[in-house]
């Protein structure tokens, strides 16, 4: 049996895709400690609740995401899964209420630990809610117990559609949440995880402003150069003000840090 399995569907077909994700599993992985799985917003209750059916003595963590990458391509409806056979054990756990007090349930982090043997070699994989404003909390919460121990943690904000309204949803063992993080502490019985960054995005225009009037807790830039915000930039991106939305998700605005 394989150590790691990564299965994937593109299968427009709901129950067809989650048929496909699990098979491979249970031909590749015998009893899976863990699964990890990312799918579209509409189809991701049902492969969250059908996983824990599926695999009811698995650790389950999972994300809604806008678009899957993988070794099979990439696509907006699917349904990708990693599931990690042994050579592991596992502490999961919840954060709630992240866009305010993440903190109130560091008892969770503290009986995650409790079900590890050891803290050498181990990392924590957290999923969080996008659109709380809470990111930046759940980090503060997790290095906070989890650094001294010489824990790394990573992980990303749930995918959503770039659209008005839009939702995201996190799950642990079955059941979905908002405005939580989900996260899981993996301690490597052999074997070692490595870490790689990438920084994807490069430096494509000459133009730079200075952020002048901000509200840093809620991520408002009110002013770039002592002039509204939204001026600036439409006419930087020479589009109308009506325009600037659609235009903004093509041409993000980054953060110069340090030099």
């Amino acid at each position: 049996m394989q150590r790691t399995v990564i299965a994937v569907s593109t299968n427009p077909d709901f129950e067809q895709a989650f048929a496909e994700v699990t098979d491979k599993i249970k031909n590749e992985c015998a009893s899976p400690k863990l699964i990890m799985f990312f799918s579209e917003y509409n189809s991701f209750y049902m492969f969250a609740t059908k996983l824990q059916e599926a695999f009811p003595n698995t650790v389950n963590i999972g994300s809604t995401s806008y678009i899957n990458f993988s070794s099979a391509g990439y696509g907006h409806n699917s349904l990708a899964a990693m599931a990690i056979n042994d050579g592991i054990e596992v502490g999961e756990g919840i954060l709630f209420d992240i866009s305010n007090f993440p903190m109130n349930y560091k008892r969770h982090i503290a009986l995650a630990l409790d079900k590890l043997s050891s803290f050498e070699n181990t990392c924590c994989i957290e999923f969080c809610n996008s659109y709380t404003k809470g990111e930046e909390l759940v980090l503060d919460t997790l290095n906070k117990y989890l650094s001294p121990k010489g824990i790394p943690c990573f992980g990303s904000s749930a995918g959503a559609e770039l659209s008005e309204g839009s939702k995201s949803i996190v799950s642990l063992n079955g059941v979905c949440f908002q405005n939580t993080c989900v996260f899981v502490l993996i301690h490597n019985l052999n074997g070692k995880i490595g870490f790689v960054k990438e920084n994807l995005y490069e430096k494509t225009t000459d133009k730079v402003f200075s952020a002048t009037d901000v509200d840093v807790d809620n991520r408002i830039i009110y002013m770039l150069d002592n002039k509204p915000a939204a001026d600036v930039l439409a006419s930087a991106l020479n589009v109308p003000l009506e325009n600037l939305k659609d235009a903004i998700a093509e041409n993000p605005l980054g953060r110069i840090s340090k030099d």
